[in-house]
């Protein structure tokens, strides 16, 4: 009588097992389904991808197309580069009935933004403390693409008793800026202060500086 349980109670653990095998099997076929669906979609995505030129600083604008015999065609490459540097891409033409690639070099050089002051320096000699001097300095763009530029702020204690208007600005090509400085000072004594100007795109600031010297009031 009480072998009879304990066949049961074995019968029933066995089917347990089986439904977590079964459970397992099941997770295990779903998850090579789904991974095979990914290769799948892998392998068609490079199947239909023509693998043409593609960099950030150089475009063509027709990368493929026919060439009859005996005659030629014109590809147009465009060239934005982004900082005033050197740049080099190589690129392959693949022509159909030869095995091999022919290369091709691109080429170009960034050209920064031609930003000059009228003036590198200025000598405003003799300058009266407590009392406003302005003067006027022209900015001039001699390149032919936009300027954009902006003062950084002074950290002397004469730099900031000059102010500029405006600080911050572009210019497109060929156009000037006349920038009005002003000179407020509670300082006494010699200065020499260079002003520093950053230029979008280059690596080369403009440098405006001004000296001279701060008098006290004379009497006679």
């Amino acid at each position: 009588g009480s072998g009879h349980p304990k066949s049961a109670a074995a019968a029933l653990a066995a089917g347990h097992g089986g439904d977590e095998s079964e459970d397992e099997e099941d997770i295990l076929a779903s998850k090579l389904a789904a991974v095979g669906r990914e290769v799948k979609a892998a392998s068609a995505a490079v199947l239909h991808d023509r693998m043409l030129f593609q960099d950030p600083n150089f475009s063509v604008a027709n990368p493929e197309g026919a060439v009859a015999p005996h005659s030629e065609t014109e590809v147009t490459v465009q060239f934005t580069p982004d900082y005033t540097r050197e740049y080099e891409v190589l690129a392959y033409l693949e022509v159909q009935g030869r095995t091999e690639r022919l290369p091709v070099v691109f080429k170009g050089k960034g050209l920064g933004p031609a930003a000059v002051f009228s003036y590198d320096v200025l000598d405003v000699g003799d300058t009266f403390v407590n009392t406003l001097h302005q003067y006027e300095v022209e900015l001039q763009n001699r390149g032919k693409i936009d300027v954009h530029y902006q003062l950084t702020p002074p950290s002397t204690p004469f730099g900031h008793k000059f102010t500029f208007e405006p600080a911050i600005g572009h210019l497109a090509g060929g156009d000037i800026q006349v920038i009005r400085v002003k000179l407020l000072s509670d300082l006494l004594g010699p200065f020499d202060e260079a002003f520093t100007w950053t230029i979008k795109g280059s690596s080369t600031p403009l440098v405006l500086q001004f000296k001279g010297h701060v008098c006290g009031p004379s009497f006679e």
